[in-house]
């Protein structure tokens, strides 16, 4: 069932450098797709290449230019849309004072949709950046501002020591309510906050319930190495493997379509030439249909 595409070659050693992988990777390549990479910068080289060649890129990364893009399909979903979701949730909690916690500056990008116009009146909203070394002292200064509500952004390492900072300040009862902006909050140790009724949410990208997810699931555990775990402990897919999962599969649907109505040719392309690959056109739009 998930078997290696036709024609498809792995690029998966990390590049000393950008030029590198460029000099090495695009001076000349059959036409086809080409998958990420989460890099920001690295990206936006990519699809820039991508929108010269007429050869279709899918991604699965947080993109910080709203801008549509001739050739790319991104599957993750886009900053402005996660904040807008957040906006949302805030509005349907009712909740009056918000402390925005983030360590990372490009966090902010999203997170301004909380306090785009128009803003609520009786809404409350202070930001505070933070780090691993000051997240009791970050905590301490919200619980003495009397505001019970928060919205979490860390990077994915530091989630679990800021659990812990939660737990020694003692801001884990039921007065306290946090949202997490990471889609994967299920994979966490979250059995020390089982039973003093703290609210946590956070959003979900995948559904374990329907039949393709659990499928997947099962055959990923088939494909393992002896004791190494392609699947976390609580046996759900993180975001990034299900993302790309689902740009392979995109891939597959899209060119399984091509095929029915015509022949794909592929062709040699060259960053040197800068000649457009002739069916690259027609296969993002049957990946992107």
């Amino acid at each position: 069932m998930y078997q290696k595409l036709p024609q498809t070659d792995n690029v998966t050693n990390k590049p000393p450098s950008n030029f590198n992988f460029f000099f090495s990777f695009f001076p000349r390549c059959s036409g086809g797709t080409i998958f990420g990479p989460q890099d920001p910068l690295l990206g936006s080289h990519v699809q820039s290449l991508c929108d010269a060649l007429d050869i279709p890129h899918i991604e699965s990364r947080v993109d910080m230019e709203p801008e549509m893009k001739e050739f790319s399909i991104n599957l993750h979903p886009s900053p402005k849309i996660v904040g807008s979701a957040i906006r949302d949730l805030i509005h349907y909690l009712n909740w009056t004072k918000v402390a925005i916690l983030y360590e990372e500056d490009m966090s902010l990008i999203s997170l301004q949709e909380l306090i785009r116009p128009p803003v609520p009146r009786d809404l409350q909203v202070i930001f505070r950046k933070t780090s691993v070394d000051t997240f009791r002292d970050t905590l301490k200064d919200i619980r003495s501002r009397g505001i019970f509500s928060l919205v979490v952004d860390t990077r994915p390492q530091n989630l679990p020591h800021l659990l812990q900072a939660v737990l020694q300040v003692q801001m884990n009862d039921y007065k306290y309510y946090y949202h997490f902006t990471t889609f994967d909050l299920e994979t966490y140790n979250l059995e020390d906050f089982k039973y003093n009724f703290v609210n946590m949410t956070s959003f979900r990208m995948t559904d374990n319930d329907q039949y393709l997810v659990r499928q997947a699931l099962k055959d990923m555990e088939k494909f393992q190495p002896v004791g190494q775990h392609i699947l976390n402990r609580t046996n759900i897919i993180k975001v990034k493997p299900a993302l790309m999962f689902d740009s392979v599969y995109a891939l597959a649907e899209g060119l399984h379509s091509l095929q029915q109505g015509m022949d794909l040719r592929p062709a040699n392309v060259s960053c040197e030439e800068e000649v457009p690959w002739t069916d690259g056109s027609s296969l993002f739009n049957y990946i992107n249909s």
